[in-house]
């Protein structure tokens, strides 16, 4: 392949990133700029996380354990964590229950309400970066 072909490549893959972080970026300026449960959502690289765990096990609970491990402490301690799911329940953004087995251990799980809006944020990404 010569140069000229290469640039031309080149160039229209840039374009074509270039178009799709920039379609990205309005959609995360636009939920920044919202209230409620959007902005909670991504406030912050450590929110997103949580929320996106939680989420993951919509039809299971998932304990405070659990995420503190699967969440590295360079990306958030287990007070960040903490502190993210207090929040969370206090503006009913997630349900948290008692574990039967044993009552020291919390559950977390998104509301079904979030769960929706987390489902339409995935077909969102799915369509811009397809």
């Amino acid at each position: 392949m010569d140069d000229n072909n290469t640039n031309y490549i080149n160039n229209n893959f840039n374009q074509d990133v270039r178009e799709k972080l920039s379609v990205f970026y309005d959609c995360m300026i636009s939920m920044s700029s919202d209230t409620g449960f959007n902005k909670f959502f991504v406030r912050s690289r450590s929110h997103l996380m949580v929320t996106v765990l939680v989420a993951s096990r919509y039809t299971d609970f998932f304990s405070f354990e659990k995420l503190c491990n699967k969440i590295p402490n360079n990306v958030a301690s287990r007070s960040t964590i903490k502190s993210i799911l207090d929040d969370g329940v206090k503006q009913n953004y997630y349900d948290k229950n008692e574990c039967p087995e044993d009552r020291r251990i919390q559950l977390y799980k998104l509301s079904s309400e979030n769960f929706k809006f987390i489902e339409d944020w995935v077909g969102k990404q799915h369509h811009i970066f397809k």
